[in-house]
C-alpha cells in the first residue's frame, strides 16, 4: 500500500477547515498550531472527524474509542464503547 502526503495552499483557517471537511473519509485529522486553545476549539467544533490529533500524529489508545465518521469505517473499536459495537443485543421475553 502506498502512502502519500497532499499539500494544499489555502487563504485562511476557515478555508482549511472547509477543505478538510469536504472529504468523505474522516477517520482522523491532524492539526498543528502554536495556539493550543484555538486548536482545541477547531478540533472540538469545526473538524468533523472521528479523532482529532492536536500537535501530534495519529495514534490510538485501547482505553479510548477509535473510529471514523462518514465513509471511513463502521463504528468504533477499542474501549468499552468499542466492545459494544461488536455485541448483538437481544431482548427475550418469557412467560412461564
Amino acid at each position: 500500500m502506498d502512502q502519500y502526503l497532499s499539500i494544499t495552499y489555502v487563504d485562511d483557517t476557515q478555508q482549511a477547515i472547509q477543505y478538510a471537511n469536504m472529504s468523505e473519509y474522516r477517520l482522523s485529522a491532524v492539526l498543528f498550531t502554536e495556539n493550543i486553545e484555538k486548536g482545541e476549539n477547531i478540533c472540538l467544533n469545526d473538524l468533523n472527524f472521528g479523532t482529532c490529533n492536536l500537535n501530534k500524529m495519529v495514534s490510538s489508545d485501547p482505553r479510548l474509542p477509535f473510529g471514523g465518521v462518514k465513509n471511513s469505517g463502521f463504528g468504533r473499536e477499542l474501549s468499552e464503547i468499542g466492545l459494544k459495537e461488536f455485541a448483538n443485543l437481544k431482548t427475550i421475553n418469557v412467560t412461564k
